[in-house]
């Protein structure tokens, strides 16, 4: 487990690296990439509307009857 987190951290730092290396080259190819990782950093990302979405979704799920629907499946033969 220590390993997984010690290897994660590592590949973090690579990655910040890369991204500070493309940065200082001031090329014109990686201007591109430049914008999409400052819009991705500066973004405010919401998940309201998912939960909102997930809540009207639940309440039309919660009427269903599971055991029923699980009742009314045909029973396979296993061999066992």
């Amino acid at each position: 487990m220590a390993w997984r987190f010690f290897r994660n951290i590592l590949f973090a730092l690579c990655i910040f690296l890369i991204i500070g290396l493309l940065c200082q080259l001031n090329l014109s190819v990686t201007q591109p990439i430049e914008e999409y990782l400052a819009f991705v950093v500066t973004t405010d990302f919401s998940i309201a509307p998912v939960v909102k979405k997930i809540a009207s979704i639940e309440s039309l799920l919660g009427n269903w009857d599971l055991s029923s629907l699980m009742q009314g499946l045909p029973r396979i033969s296993t061999g066992w």
